[in-house]
């Protein structure tokens, strides 16, 4: 294949215009949040909120003591076994809830419900009831609501989304195959990692799934984010076929898009070796392939990446997890200080937990299922 050069990082950084610019953050006045959960994932976000210009950390909140002291040593906060005892500070604003799944609307309730903004892990619920509660509590309340789909934020998808949605450089699109799979160990099933309380996600009942909640759900946003459309109906397969508990360990969908193409989504956390995760969109004008940290781009028209007819690559080394986090809780921020759109909105939660319910449904009926939008917000 003719590749073209790779671009030089300064073009790079005037295309992706990373939205963590320091010096708009430090204009706002920093929301003031507290971080539930000091579990693995809790750890991570509650580091990234430290670590956030547009945000402070007040205190860490965890039923696990030596977890909840471990983490607020490290980050010299306050700690918290229960989360009312942490909203008894009038300072606090928001909270960032990291959880196993079935905690999360409920404290993402009983939070909106003391007039406090809700930055939730995804997939923010284990059902679309629960989530639809969320929502309504957080408009009851008045306070605003996101939830942790964090790839959106990464230079590498926001550049694909402008190449596709702004750009059109593929065209009217035709297909979307997307394949994400690495391998958990028995470990990650039954909490044997070393913090406590990690077996829920053995359990349909508190993860509301296997995989399809946990890794899969981002791909389902992040292919929706890219292409701007919303999956029309789904076909699914799974199996648990590696793990405990019955959850899924395999998953594999077919999918029509509103706009008429049709994808693909295979995923497991049962693949030995090496972790494997890409996503290929392509269109009558063009196709284009991720495989993070790479985008490569190939279009019969003139885009910002270069000359029609030939391929080109671009590279985002080093800009997952935190870096992105941050951008988004900088996004919630200006939210909450401004009034401008957050970039995960409650009606993209919602799309996920419908996607992710209708394809679940699908496997478990073994027929294809259309999904139902009367109940989505606006």
């Amino acid at each position: 294949m003719s590749m073209g050069r790779e671009l030089p990082r300064r073009l790079l950084a005037g295309l992706v215009r990373p939205s963590d610019d320091r010096e708009e953050a430090f204009k706002l006045s920093p929301v003031r949040f507290v971080a539930v959960g000091a579990g693995y994932r809790g750890q991570v976000n509650a580091e990234a909120l430290a670590s956030c210009p547009a945000t402070t950390l007040e205190a860490v909140v965890d039923p696990d003591r030596s977890a909840a002291v471990a983490l607020a040593r490290k980050l010299r906060v306050p700690h918290y076994r229960a989360l009312d005892e942490a909203l008894e500070n009038d300072d606090v604003e928001a909270a960032f809830i990291t959880v196993p799944h079935d905690l999360l609307a409920p404290l993402s309730v009983r939070t909106a419900h003391s007039r406090r903004h809700v930055f939730v892990e995804k997939p923010a619920a284990v059902s679309l009831e629960e989530v639809e509660g969320v929502i309504s509590e957080c408009i009851r309340q008045g306070v605003e609501l996101t939830a942790n789909y964090w790839y959106r934020e990464t230079p590498g998808f926001r550049l694909a989304r402008d190449l596709v949605v702004e750009e059109d450089a593929l065209g009217r699109l035709i297909g979307v195959e997307s394949r994400v799979h690495e391998h958990k160990s028995l470990a990650y099933w039954v909490g044997n990692t070393g913090v406590p309380g990690g077996d829920w996600r053995a359990s349909r009942e508190r993860s509301g799934g296997g995989l399809l909640m946990m890794a899969a759900i981002h791909a389902l946003d992040y292919i929706r984010f890219v292409t701007a459309c919303d999956v029309e109906r789904i076909y699914s397969e799974h199996g648990s076929l590696a793990t405990p508990g019955g959850v899924e360990d395999t998953f594999s969908s077919s999918f029509r898009m509103t706009n008429g193409a049709v994808g693909s989504l295979t995923t497991s956390l049962n693949m030995r070796g090496s972790r494997l995760e890409d996503l290929t969109i392509w269109g009558d004008r063009g196709t284009m392939r991720m495989n993070p940290p790479t985008l490569e781009l190939y279009s019969t028209r003139r885009t910002s990446l270069g000359r029609p007819g030939r391929w080109h690559r671009a590279r985002f080394a080093g800009d997952w997890g935190k870096p992105a986090i941050r951008r988004h809780l900088l996004s919630f921020a200006r939210q909450i200080r401004t009034g401008s759109a957050c970039s995960v909105s409650p009606r993209d939660i919602w799309e996920m937990l419908a996607v992710a319910t209708a394809a679940s449904a699908s496997s478990e009926r073994g027929e294809a299922v259309l999904l139902d939008r009367s109940a989505a917000p606006a």
